[in-house]
């Protein structure tokens, strides 16, 4: 009898050390399980990040091959921030359809807060017929570039006071047959 119940005791320890361990081994696979679920759904959210990408760069390719042309014309609206040459020939040939010679004073590149995009400043100065002025402000503001004009300044320095008024004082102002101004324009015209 001694070693019948020793027999189950013995057998019991065995079967709650085997019931202890399958317990322990089923806990490890589940948390195995659930640790490569996670990694799983974790490569998925991936896997679909990456064919959203994919997806968003062929459809940016089929549109550039679309409208390759477009972006170049609207690349051709800016200047060349580094040798403005091209913008500067524009000026000169505005200048010599008008017959005016052109003071051209340009700035450094810029970036202000508020700006689409960074800028550079001219300004140019001549003197012409008003006429001509007119004829060189429209063709500044439609030109091939993106220009701001921001400011204008035209003066009529051929006036002459009239006899017996003082000088500087031109109130019934003489006649400048030629119509002859000086102008400043300032502007901004914006660059890649």
């Amino acid at each position: 009898m001694f070693q019948r119940r020793r027999f189950i005791v013995t057998i019991g320890i065995v079967c709650m050390m085997v019931l202890g361990i399958g317990v322990v081994i089923v806990m490890q696979v589940k948390n195995g399980i659930f640790q490569s679920a996670q990694e799983l759904r974790t490569m998925r959210v991936e896997a679909a990040k990456l064919e959203m990408e994919r997806k968003d760069i062929e459809r940016y390719r089929s549109f550039v091959l679309q409208k390759g042309s477009e972006w170049q014309s609207v690349n051709a609206l800016f200047v060349n921030a580094e040798t403005p040459i091209d913008f500067v020939e524009f000026l000169e040939e505005v200048a010599g359809k008008s017959g005016a010679v052109f003071s051209i004073n340009p700035g450094e590149r810029r970036a202000e807060e508020g700006e689409r995009w960074p800028f550079m400043r001219f300004q140019i100065s001549s003197s012409s017929s008003y006429l001509e002025f007119l004829k060189i402000l429209y063709e500044l503001e439609n030109s091939p570039y993106l220009i701001t004009v921001e400011g204008v300044t035209v003066n009529n320095s051929r006036l002459l006071p009239q006899q017996g008024q003082p000088s500087g004082i031109a109130k019934n102002l003489p006649q400048n047959p030629e119509g002859i101004v000086d102008f400043s324009i300032s502007f901004k015209v914006y660059v890649r």
